[in-house]
């Protein structure tokens, strides 16, 4: 999937028009407020590259570890989750990349839900 999107210089781009999207979007820029946006974006470049079956190896916190204190302190739920994708799936079709390959991408991402409302130690899901 990773070669088919384009490698790594098109995942960036792909990351750039996404996060234009998402930074502009009332119901989900709040929660990147006080984040270094230079980080966040080269750091969704890796986990994008790793899981869209790229060469890089995703070293990052867990999606539970990495959204907790989003999830638990500031609200953050299924209904941001669909606007995020919403915006990824956009910023795909802006880089002309076929439909097939968005719906693909589509269900690599959504593998991330449960992982990312799921409390791992209580089993909880809090989306």
């Amino acid at each position: 999937m990773f070669q088919k999107l384009g490698g790594t210089a098109a995942i960036q781009g792909v990351v750039d028009e996404f996060y234009t999207r998402v930074f502009a979007d009332d119901d989900v820029k709040g929660f990147f407020e006080g984040i270094n946006k230079q980080k966040l974006k080269a750091h969704q470049v890796e986990f994008m590259t790793y899981a869209f079956g790229g060469p890089k190896e995703y070293h990052g916190k867990d999606m539970w570890r990495a959204h907790e204190r989003l999830v638990r302190d500031q609200g953050l739920n299924d209904n941001h989750f669909d606007i995020i994708v919403k915006h990824l799936v956009g910023a795909l079709q802006k880089f002309n990349v076929p439909e097939e390959d968005i719906q693909a991408a589509g269900k690599v991402v959504e593998t991330t839900r449960d992982p990312m409302f799921r409390d791992p130690d209580t089993k909880e899901y809090l989306g």
